[in-house]
């Protein structure tokens, strides 16, 4: 992978990668640890996931998990990035019409990004998008050697309707989502709110 460019927001390291077929990521650091960052050999996570109804759905037994890490994703590539006032503005296109614009905006004194994806069909045909992700952030262990066993955990707030907040903390081996013996089968984890109650279940929230 290739540095694209590097911005320092505050005490926060932004860093915009490209691999060989000029695929966009991000990785988002503190400055302090910068010179702990290792090379490691892994897949870079687009910055842009999507799908459009009629899609190949992903491989790695994916299918009805997710709709991520599907070949619309991997066929975003970087066109251009430029900076409009606090907002880093990075986009990608498949070359046959689907055109996505990330933007990531943080403002002098935040200790946060804000992060949103827009998409633009300059194609002939109708297209419905079944997904257009927010946010994707690759690179989570850039710390730790291999795969990083034992090293990371995943927080989240349960509730059911009285907004009761109980934290849950468990590793990433204990849901399943370390990598698998054949590195080839998917491993997803999906959480998130109950019809119109945005804390039903969980917490719109995850560290």
């Amino acid at each position: 992978m290739n540095i694209l460019r590097e911005y320092t927001l505050g005490d926060m390291l932004l860093t915009y990668l490209l691999d060989d077929e000029q695929h966009v990521g991000m990785r988002l650091i503190p400055v302090s640890t910068k010179d702990r960052v290792l090379e490691k050999d892994v897949k870079l996570e687009p910055l842009v996931q999507l799908h459009a109804r009629g899609d190949q759905m992903p491989a790695g037994y994916g299918n009805g998990h997710t709709m991520a890490t599907t070949p619309a994703s991997e066929a975003m590539k970087f066109v251009s990035q430029e900076q409009d006032g606090d907002t880093i503005i990075t986009t990608v296109s498949d070359g046959a019409g689907r055109v996505a614009r990330h933007d990531l905006t943080w403002c002098e004194g935040n200790r946060a990004v804000r992060v949103s994806v827009s998409f633009e069909n300059q194609s002939e045909r109708d297209i419905t998008l079944d997904l257009l992700a927010s946010l994707n952030v690759g690179m989570l262990t850039p710390f730790t050697p291999g795969d990083a066993v034992n090293a990371l955990r995943l927080h989240r707030a349960r509730s059911n309707w009285a907004v009761e907040g109980l934290l849950e903390t468990m590793t990433i081996e204990e849901l399943s989502l370390e990598t698998a013996w054949s590195t080839h089968a998917m491993r997803v984890e999906k959480f998130g709110q109950l019809g119109s109650m945005p804390v039903r279940g969980y917490f719109p929230f995850a560290a």
